[in-house]
């Protein structure tokens, strides 16, 4: 249980950022986030990411985001 308030807590504050609309975006953003954190957490060495892990985190947060930002800039300029 702790984990879906966990989750719907990161969801609302990428909801609240107005950057990106949509639940299934939010809920994939929101994963991402998460995932990227628990990569780069230094609490637990056993968890820690190969270096080609991370940065393929790093590279699917930035596809999202230009994805995100040019879908956004076409739904303007559809309206």
């Amino acid at each position: 249980m702790s984990a879906a308030r966990y989750l719907d807590g990161k969801m609302r504050e990428i909801r609240s950022s107005g950057k990106v609309i949509g639940a299934d975006r939010i809920a994939v953003m929101a994963a991402l986030n998460i995932t990227h954190d628990l990569l780069h957490r230094q609490e637990r060495p056993d968890v820690q990411a190969s270096a080609t892990t991370r940065e393929q985190v790093r590279d699917l947060l930035e596809r999202v985001d230009l994805v995100l930002a040019t879908d956004s800039d076409t739904s303007k300029a559809d309206s």
